[in-house]
């Protein structure tokens, strides 16, 4: 049974997601009464999230709001990668420090740009408007771990947007630099004149 979606007309910011509660499922699918759901606002507002059925796959989702509450996106995980990224920079745990990331605590801002229909591969729309969303939101810092290798690197409109949040909003912009090799970086789709470029090198065995 799919959840319901409305809209808040007592603000321009807040959808109404209606949630199943954990326990409640059989239940829910045979009434069906939104007053056993729970809402949920757009995530950037609240910072609040459901699960679609918590007792089976456990997946989260969190709701977006656009143009004023008429159009609802549902946002998933294509994978667990950016969870990863974001523990090894932001990991906090004050009782335990030397679990702690690179940046204990520092806001993370979490920007979809991998389509769950293509296999998770990045998109040129998707990867603009990550970039805008970090640009409107002051972030610091973009880390992108997407990179393949191309013929024409540094060249397209999504490298355009990303140079403009590198140099008119003095945005860092690092990016992967791909599995292909040190001899490869160069060809990388972003590995470009404006972006940082990051690649892990083994180190040697004994």
């Amino acid at each position: 049974m799919a959840p319901d979606v409305g809209h808040d007309s007592s603000s321009s910011t807040t959808a109404v997601f209606q949630q199943q509660e954990q326990g409640q499922q059989q239940k829910q699918q045979q009434k069906g009464l939104l007053a056993d759901f729970s809402p949920l606002a757009d995530y950037a507002v609240e910072h609040q999230y459901g699960i679609f059925r918590a007792d089976q796959d456990g997946c989260a989702y969190a709701v977006k709001v656009y143009d004023n509450g008429n159009t609802i996106s549902i946002v998933v995980d294509a994978g667990s990668h950016g969870t990863h990224v974001a523990g090894i920079v932001a990991a906090h745990f004050p009782d335990n420090p030397e679990a702690n990331g690179i940046a204990p605590g520092a806001q993370i801002i979490s920007c979809k740009i991998g389509d769950s229909r293509l296999g998770s591969m990045e998109t040129g729309t998707g990867l603009m408007r990550a970039v805008a969303a970090a640009v409107a939101t002051r972030a610091d810092i973009i880390n992108m771990s997407y990179g393949e290798p191309t013929t024409r690197p540094d060249v397209g409109r999504a490298i355009e947007v990303a140079a403009e949040a590198v140099n008119k909003h003095g945005v860092i912009f690092v990016a992967s630099a791909g599995n292909a090799g040190v001899s490869r970086i160069r060809d990388n789709s972003f590995y470009t004149s404006s972006t940082c470029g990051t690649h892990l090198v083994p180190k040697p065995g004994p």
